[in-house]
């Protein structure tokens, strides 16, 4: 045994003090993991001179003027039979030479699934409820559901760290606000099921699997013409936890609301009797049972100059701004409003105004209805700004009856017209 570790020292000395070996032994050491044997070929380019010298020496063949150098197993096999290393294997060699342990990609990946088996199987056992187990389950069977790969590529990163976000996150979602019928900030619900306010921070491990999760437990319904950002606040706003409930806002103008303890909500009643305008939050909507008009219809725009004007214009009626592309307190609030208002809607002759209406149209169906959109005041207020192809092709998911005249025409004119432009023409 000491004669045979003698040898494989100065074996390793030998390949050591000649450089090139690095190079040929990482290539032999893919090999080998590969197919569970020496075997196969390796090519090598760029070598200089002295480098096949060394390699030639050993091999007992001439590589001066080859380019590239090719070396197969049954070579090296020859050659170290032929040496006075003869009696070593290569394997145990390479595994000497590089101080770790030869791993075929077989026995690797079986490895790594015992091990994912195990850590998931001690998860499961402290799991209780039966959807988080069910989700547990997807996750460590790897569906082609994005979030799990995500998921599982955190796993891999880093076990230890991935299994503490995890055990919080399933600790976490056993006490959604909705429970309770309630809504919080996603910091407070971070701090008190977590202990960090951060915890559940957009880019973070912790949000991601918490996403991961309230779209398993929550189907898509509901969410339609919503935008990617839109849909995943939905979510959370489904669980009662707010990501965005002061920013996230909607203007409006003469709209009762009751709260979900019965009363009136005594800031927009304010609004209401003083004829004002008011800003209301998600996290306000969040509180709320039931919102309506007392005048039907309830008149919606894109613009919150053009709210505004109707608003001067028209004190008795009711009013709603979307401020562009439509955010969650939106959506929150019209839901309410549907159950019995009809809502007119006008907005930009553009692209993208256009696809805010057919969203419109697509969730709630009869009870909108467009305003406004005549061929005769796109005609007339048409912009002289072109409209670039990439926002045309918009268009194509445009299909609503009331809107197919102004998008043949945009479509011909490459123009938009917007709503400031045609403040006289809206009447009531």
């Amino acid at each position: 045994m000491k004669l045979c570790c003698d040898k494989m020292e100065e074996c390793i000395r030998y390949f050591k003090n000649r450089p090139v070996f690095h190079k040929v032994f990482q290539l032999f050491w893919e090999k080998c993991e590969s197919l569970g044997h020496m075997g196969g070929s390796i090519r090598l380019e760029g070598l200089s001179r002295e480098e096949k010298v060394q390699i030639g020496g050993f091999l007992q063949k001439d590589y001066i003027g080859k380019e590239p150098v090719q070396i197969s197993g049954k070579t090296m096999e020859k050659a170290l039979e032929g040496s006075r290393f003869d009696g070593l294997a290569w394997e145990e060699i390479l595994c000497c030479y590089f101080g770790r342990t030869l791993e075929t990609k077989r026995e690797k990946k079986t490895r790594e699934q015992r091990q994912k088996d195990t850590f998931f199987e001690e998860l499961l056992s402290q799991c209780k409820e039966e959807r988080q187990r069910q989700w547990l389950q997807e996750m460590a069977d790897g569906t082609a559901n994005l979030y799990h790969r995500a998921a599982m590529s955190q796993y891999r990163e880093d076990a230890d760290s991935f299994r503490a976000v995890l055990q919080n996150v399933l600790e976490a979602v056993k006490s959604f606000p909705s429970q309770r019928g309630e809504v919080e900030t996603i910091a407070v619900f971070a701090a008190r099921t977590t202990g960090d306010p951060h915890f559940f921070d957009r880019g973070r491990q912790g949000e991601r699997l918490l996403y991961d999760y309230l779209k398993y437990i929550f189907t898509d319904e509901g969410t339609e013409g919503f935008s990617k950002t839109e849909q995943k606040r939905q979510l959370f706003y489904r669980a009662g936890i707010l990501k965005d409930d002061l920013s996230n806002v909607v203007l409006a103008y003469r709209i009762h609301g009751r709260k979900k303890d019965g009363r009136m909500h005594e800031g927009i009643e304010g609004f209401f009797r003083e004829s004002q305008p008011v800003q209301i939050t998600l996290r306000a909507l969040g509180d709320m049972r039931e919102m309506w008009a007392d005048a039907d219809p309830v008149y919606m725009v894109e613009n919150p100059a053009v709210f505004s004007w109707l608003c001067e214009q028209y004190p008795k009626n009711s009013f709603l701004c979307g401020n562009g592309q439509l955010r969650l307190a939106v959506w929150v609030l019209l839901d309410m409003l549907t159950c019995r208002n009809n809502i007119y809607y006008a907005g930009d002759y553009d692209p993208e105004g256009l696809m805010i209406a057919q969203k419109l149209k697509d969730r709630y169906g009869s009870r909108v209805r467009f305003w406004n959109y005549k061929e005769e005041y796109y005609m007339r207020y048409i912009s002289q700004l072109g409209i670039e192809e990439s926002r045309l092709k918009k268009l194509d998911q445009v299909k609503a009856e009331g809107l197919q005249e102004i998008k043949k025409m945009m479509l011909r004119e490459k123009k938009a017209a917007y709503q400031e432009a045609m403040l006289e023409t809206y009447h009531l």
